[in-house]
């Protein structure tokens, strides 16, 4: 039965591995670089990709979209907010002149972007058509000392010296270039406009139910899981608050054994991608009430609130399938006060 379960899954992972393809992308449009519009879906799950490429289709439910380069569009936007303008600018102590997509995230007569250069992100100060990098100072592999790119000196010159003047000083911080380039857009008379994308917590409602089975043991499972997503913090890594019911039953040669365990978990969710096929580990601690019975009776738990209540630690690992829309599937081994056989089951996003 085991087999037959895992087998379906994959069947089931392959059928339906570009069901929620729609999710990862939004509406918006682009802008070619011969000025043609084109509206449709941007996809936006990669926001580094998207400092190089933007992946783009009029259809939604198409298995492929268009990839379009910092040579065939000047500027994307979707309907949530994200701007992004092609941007030339030289970067590594001017040695380097690169095209880029920047994300804006302070709109005026001077503008702040933001964008990612080689995985590591990097602001551009935009002032009457010319393009500053904003670096932070980092040790290169292989080098012996730091190299500095005096992000501090490249502000203060494009501010006509207002962090000198002011006695002013920051860090390599968005918040703290956001607010410098307000107040110099302000001491020069003109408005400054905060375009940041505000990413909203994500929250999922989740009820399983499952089995598990091994040469000789078998057990059947009941979940309701509350998850949190907090894109500012993580994309990947969410909190799960729920409750779970577990009957296990192993028997062999004449021994057998009956536990049933309710549990009440506080997981840490880390997924290994950020798609409807979801690899994912986890742990955190949880508050447990166990009950169990043997044919060994020395095997059987004391009665009562220190015997049969308890605060354990948790971790395991899985494997996660969205179907359609809130259908979804589940494969997990995990550890919680006792060691489960691995768990299959199906379930249902009661917020999709």
């Amino acid at each position: 039965m085991l087999k037959k379960l895992f087998y379906l899954s994959i069947c089931l992972l392959t059928y339906f591995a570009h069901a929620q393809l729609s999710d990862s992308y939004e509406k918006g449009f682009v802008v070619k670089t011969n000025n043609d519009t084109l509206h449709g879906y941007i996809k936006t799950d990669d926001l580094k990709g998207l400092s190089t490429h933007v992946c783009f289709t009029i259809n939604q439910q198409k298995e492929e979209c268009t990839i379009y380069s910092t040579s065939d569009v000047k500027s994307f936007r979707t309907e949530t907010g994200k701007i992004f303008d092609l941007l030339k600018v030289k970067i590594n102590n001017n040695q380097i002149e690169i095209s880029v997509f920047a994300n804006l995230i302070l709109e005026g007569k001077t503008a702040l972007y933001k964008s990612v250069y080689k995985s590591s992100n990097f602001y551009i100060i935009s002032k009457t058509n010319e393009n500053f990098a904003l670096q932070e100072d980092k040790l290169q592999t292989g080098d012996s000392k730091i190299t500095r790119y005096n992000y501090y000196g490249i502000l203060n010159l494009v501010t006509e010296n207002m962090l000198t003047e002011t006695n002013t000083k920051v860090s390599f911080k968005e918040s703290d270039f956001i607010e410098t380039v307000t107040k110099f857009n302000t001491l020069k008379g003109y408005e400054s406009r905060d375009v940041r994308y505000k990413e909203k917590t994500i929250k999922y409602f989740i009820a399983m139910a499952g089995v598990g089975t091994g040469k000789y043991e078998q057990e059947f499972y009941y979940q309701a899981m509350y998850r949190i997503y907090n894109p500012k913090i993580s994309r990947s890594i969410s909190v799960n608050l729920g409750v779970n019911y577990f009957n296990y039953e192993y028997s062999k040669e004449g021994f057998s054994i009956e536990q049933s365990l309710i549990s009440v978990p506080l997981q840490f969710q880390q997924n290994l991608l950020s798609k409807n096929i979801r690899p994912y580990l986890f742990v955190g601690p949880n508050f447990s009430y166990l009950n169990r019975d043997s044919s060994d009776n020395r095997l059987n738990l004391d009665k009562g609130f220190q015997k049969n209540f308890g605060v354990d630690f948790l971790y395991g690992i899985g494997l996660e399938i969205d179907l359609y829309k809130g259908l979804m599937l589940k494969s997990e081994y995990r550890h919680e006060t006792f060691s489960h056989p691995i768990l299959f089951g199906i379930g249902y996003n009661f917020s999709k």
